[in-house]
């Protein structure tokens, strides 16, 4: 008789028997992979992960790591796990579903490595489950969309048109308030609403190129985009950067 192992569905409820003989391949015991349901995700990404792993403890410590990352953009999905080496199942079941492979204390069958090597199926292999779920974290890292952060600088007033152009214009005015930076970008305000945006890619005072012009001073700008400044604009200047985004394992 072989063995009966319970192994429970990453995600789901349910609980699959697996009912195996013992079998010996590059030195490790076989159980199969389980597969978990197509359940509809949430509307995020989901990073797809094949497991085997050379203990059940192992298996279950991991799964349960992977289930506390949690976020509103990304996630992980474990769409097989089980215990032994890899085999060309596990890397049929990657390839259907766009999973990475990762072995725990395991090898590959020479089948396996074939198919991962003409199938493009990616392969990790871990020894300490701290650097498996680190790995993991990096990766769905980079799905995250980086966040905005937008820093208001100062406001502009136009006081005269020098030159127009198809794109750009260059005009003189005021810094009214904090300061305007080189290539910042600014909403232009007439009557009180913001009518357009575009970009300030020059300053200059008295025919000196600046960096920056603080408030209270006069100075010529190069403002580029197909909105027309006219006399009494008010550019708000402001800077965007983009932060990536880091996720946090409670393991």
């Amino acid at each position: 008789m072989g063995d009966v192992l319970d192994v429970s569905q990453a995600g789901d409820a349910t609980e699959i028997n697996l009912k195996t003989k013992r079998t010996q391949q590059s030195g490790a015991e076989q159980r199969p992979v389980v597969a978990t349901d197509e359940n509809d995700e949430e509307a995020k990404q989901m990073y797809n992960i094949v497991l085997k792993t050379d203990m059940l403890g192992s298996l279950e410590a991991i799964v349960a790591s992977l289930e506390k990352i949690s976020h509103d953009e990304v996630g992980v999905k474990v769409v097989g796990k089980g215990l032994g080496n890899i085999t060309a199942d596990d890397i049929s079941l990657a390839a259907a579903t766009g999973a990475t492979v990762f072995g725990f204390n395991v090898n590959t069958t020479p089948i396996a490595t074939e198919m991962m090597q003409n199938g493009g199926v990616q392969f990790k292999q871990y020894h300490v489950i701290y650097d498996l779920l680190d790995y993991v974290k990096g990766e769905l890292e980079k799905m995250l969309n980086p966040e905005l952060i937008v820093t208001e600088l100062g406001n502009f007033k136009v006081i005269a048109l020098f030159r127009t152009e198809k794109n750009s214009m260059v005009v003189g005015g005021r810094v009214e308030k904090g300061k305007i930076l080189r290539n910042c970008l600014a909403h232009v305000k007439r009557g009180g609403e913001i009518i357009g945006k575009g970009k300030i890619t020059k300053l200059q005072i008295s025919k000196q190129e600046m960096n920056e012009v603080p408030e209270g001073s006069e100075c010529g700008i190069q403002f580029e985009g197909k909105l027309k400044l006219e006399v009494g604009d008010l550019l708000e200047a402001y800077k965007e950067e983009k932060k990536e985004k880091k996720l946090v394992l409670n393991v």
